[in-house]
């Protein structure tokens, strides 16, 4: 799917990624059944329980990338059946895929069977690991968050013998670049940032069926995914950040301008940051105090938060330094709004060997009176100015 105009481009290191995933259904049993379930191409009877997965065009990608590869290790819908009962149904599938090589297709990664008369409500995508390929170097690209959770904007009955939903997953990997105010030496991390959204359909092709196969995205489903895209009215309204010393004071008032729900699972924060190390300098141990050393820079750059609540916790995606298995994200209700703040040091630990005593942390802080970008990163995108003070 070819859309253009959903990447933003953070210095050299920013890039977007679209993934389609559709998941087809089929009514099998006469009664939900939550839990796990393998996947399975298996004939009963007349009938081939499907679940489709299938990713498409990636945009823009640095110069000299030339795999993007995304593992994932499980998908689960969230189904309401005919009899009123809620629950999730998961397939236990894994696999690797290189985005790169999905420029406008689709590719199937999953099935399951779901009952007649239901309907797939939601999607949740688990990723284990993504790595890129940039100029012959295998790098580990951390996900911000490990489950993606997407709500289905129009969701079908499932009324026919494959019916489904596409899953609009165009994520945006930031590179982070942190300097050693020290050495000089430059430390790179790769986020991943999903935005997404999600249309139901109430017939997917039978070529599809089989996992593994690919199909090209129709462009009724493209137009219909832009209308989805550009139905998310989600905009910042106010924001501040502010500096004192090593501490770093920065809020966010995010409005749900729409007329249903919409999911944020995290946001960038880009302008110039200055960089300090300190180092202790020896001293006489009867001193009272004793001095330190500090070096310090100012280095353009992004920081990636993810979302905890509605805390923000900076995220580098550093090696050695991968995030954790806890979901970002926060649910917005139409016509609310909501406050997401940090309020602390700003702070890497640069990696060490074991054996040696650890590195002194690099401390980042805003430059006071320079501009700063936020841009959310969701089912729908916004951006803002905000100068620090």
């Amino acid at each position: 799917m070819s859309i253009k105009n959903k990447t933003l481009t953070y210095s050299a290191a920013a890039v977007g990624i679209a993934i389609v995933i559709i998941l087809a259904t089929m009514f099998i049993s006469p009664a939900l059944i939550p839990g796990s379930q393998s996947t399975s191409t298996t004939q009963q009877g007349s009938l081939s329980p499907t679940y489709l997965v299938l990713l498409t065009d990636p945009p823009q990608l640095p110069s000299g990338t030339e795999q993007l590869n995304m593992t994932y290790s499980g998908v689960s819908i969230q189904v309401t059946a005919s009899n009123g009962t809620t629950g999730w149904v998961s397939v236990s599938v894994s696999g690797t895929i290189d985005l790169i090589s999905l420029e406008n297709l689709t590719q199937t990664i999953a099935s399951i069977g779901v009952p007649a008369g239901s309907l797939v409500r939601a999607i949740e995508l688990d990723i284990s690991s993504i790595q890129a390929d940039i100029n012959g170097s295998i790098q580990d690209v951390t996900p911000i968050s490990n489950k993606i959770i997407i709500p289905i904007a129009q969701p079908t009955m499932v009324n026919k013998n494959v019916t489904g939903a596409i899953l609009d997953l165009f994520p945006t990997v930031a590179q982070t670049q942190v300097v050693n105010a020290s050495s000089g030496a430059v430390m790179n991390g790769f986020v991943f940032i999903p935005s997404a959204v999600a249309l139901g359909k109430a017939e997917v092709n039978q070529s599809q069926v089989h996992i593994g196969s690919r199909a090209k995205l129709s462009p009724g489903d493209i137009d219909h995914l832009r209308n989805i895209q550009s139905s998310a009215n989600i905009s910042v309204i106010s924001a501040s950040l502010s500096v004192s010393g090593n501490n770093t004071a920065f809020s966010v008032t995010v409005k749900n301008n729409g007329n249903s729900s919409v999911t944020l699972f995290g946001l960038l924060l880009k302008g110039e940051f200055n960089m300090s190390l300190s180092h202790p300098i020896p001293c006489n141990p009867h001193a009272p105090v004793c001095p330190k050393s500090v070096r310090s820079i100012v280095h353009p750059g992004a920081i990636p938060f993810r979302i905890n609540g509605t805390s923000l916790l900076p995220l580098f995606g550093l090696r050695g330094q991968q995030g954790n298995d806890n979901v970002s994200a926060i649910t917005i209700g139409a016509g609310k709004s909501v406050t997401l703040t940090f309020d602390g040091v700003i702070s890497i630990q640069p990696p060490g060997h074991a054996k040696v005593v650890r590195l002194p942390s690099i401390i980042l802080t805003p430059v006071a009176g320079q501009n700063y970008t936020i841009r959310l990163l969701g089912e729908g995108f916004s951006t803002f100015q905000v100068v620090a003070t």
